[in-house]
């Protein structure tokens, strides 16, 4: 929108220029216009940045620690939890919230801390509504109750922002805000492949990456850290430019892996079916997905030249290490059911593995900027067919990109 008030305001100069060549008395007055023209013109570019402000992040409710005083609960053995008579006065409560879920929360009291233990806790009335103890650090069979601090009062759907808050009697809530830029849901990248710059490799020497991922839930197994199945869903596509001498598999020279390699197009969809933390209150993840998808190819059989397509399934596993916010790193396996029919009679031996492909993926990250979402990354590829005939032609892609914010570009 500034953009368009810039390019208004140059036309508006190049009128007046115009304008002056005339007399003086007919130069004043369309001086005099454009000027008033000029004033309009911030008052407006001032409107729609105070909406474009005050859109990008929408208040979805708040987070207030209600009591400051409440029951001890004394573990006795046999699953047995009793209130006692104790009651404790408590000083502060911090609170670290990523991805809608409560990861670390600690309850100060004269001495005594009191922590989730280990599972998650998602920012959701129905979950706040149930008996999520908080145990003594120092002496695990006393614990409180968290519905018995804190409360949810919730204005729309949206999962909450990351934040850091401690609450005290003096500041006993938080707004929740959840920013609503476009790169909150869809992450773009632009890679480029090293081996295909320099070296021998037939990748592509340019790619465009983007995923969307939408949670379903944010529901767990009462004091684990696994989420229970269907999590989220993932939909993905990837464009990839390649040379001249590159873009297209031969027939004379085919192998199941050369569309692989050679594909220009792809799109796929997954479905979470495991995931959790890797360990106690840690950023870091695990996961198994279950998908499929399309891609596309160019061939060239004899002298014609011909767009195939193909599909697949796979199930895919991994983690997600994060050692901070701005630095972490992925690592998973996929194992694919390629099936390519207008291939099929190029094959000269029958596949003896149902999955006839595995992907090895490492990826790490660096965010160099306060802006989490423009990241740099470094990205290492390794594919196979796990039927003999094929392995010889496995391959690797090894590629250097950086996340687009789009966010930012379409302000």
């Amino acid at each position: 929108m500034k953009a368009k008030h810039l390019l208004l305001l140059i036309l508006i100069l190049l009128t007046a220029n115009i304008y002056a060549q005339e007399d003086e008395a007919e130069e004043k007055e369309k001086v005099t216009i454009s000027e008033r023209q000029y004033d309009e013109l911030k008052k407006t570019a001032k409107k729609y940045d105070s909406i474009s402000k005050k859109n990008d992040s929408q208040s979805v409710g708040y987070l207030k620690a209600y009591k400051f005083e409440v029951p001890l609960r004394y573990y006795t053995g046999g699953g047995i939890t009793i209130n006692t008579a104790t009651y404790i006065k408590i000083d502060s409560i911090s609170i670290s919230a990523k991805d809608g879920y409560i990861t670390d929360i600690n309850v100060y009291s004269k001495g005594k801390q009191f922590s989730n233990k280990s599972a998650p806790i998602s920012l959701t009335v129905k979950r706040f509504s149930k008996s999520d103890y908080l145990y003594n650090t120092f002496n695990i069979r006393e614990s409180i109750v968290l519905k018995d601090i804190l409360e949810i009062v919730p204005k729309s759907s949206f999962i909450p922002d990351d934040f850091f808050v401690k609450l005290t009697p003096e500041k006993n809530s938080i707004e929740l805000k959840r920013n609503v830029g476009i790169n909150t849901v869809f992450d773009l990248r632009l890679y480029t492949d090293a081996l295909a710059l320099f070296g021998n490799e037939a990748n592509g020497l340019v790619q465009i990456n983007g995923n969307f991922k939408h949670i379903i839930h944010r529901y767990n197994y009462r004091n684990t850290e696994i989420f229970t199945p269907f999590h989220y869903l993932r939909l993905d596509f990837n464009a990839s430019k390649f040379d001249s001498i590159n873009k297209y598999v031969y027939t004379d020279n085919f192998s199941t892996s050369s569309i692989v390699q050679k594909s220009h197009f792809s799109v796929e969809g997954s479905v979470n079916m495991v995931s959790g933390w890797l360990i106690n209150k840690s950023l870091s993840s695990f996961f198994v997905d279950l998908g499929g998808g399309v891609s596309s190819t160019k061939m060239v059989e004899g002298t014609n030249e011909k767009a195939i397509t193909f599909s697949n399934i796979y199930i895919e596993g991994g983690v997600k290490i994060k050692s901070s916010d701005n630095i972490g790193g992925d690592f998973s396996c996929r194992l694919s059911k390629l099936f390519s029919p207008q291939t099929e009679h190029l094959i000269q031996e029958t596949p003896t593995t149902f999955f006839n492909f595995i992907r090895i993926k490492t990826e790490v990250y660096w965010s160099p900027f306060a802006e989490k979402a423009s990241r740099l990354f470094a990205r290492f590829n390794y594919f196979t067919n796990t039927n003999s005939f094929d392995k010889p032609n496995h391959f690797y892609q090894v590629q250097i990109g950086y996340s687009l914010l789009i966010s930012d570009l379409i302000k």
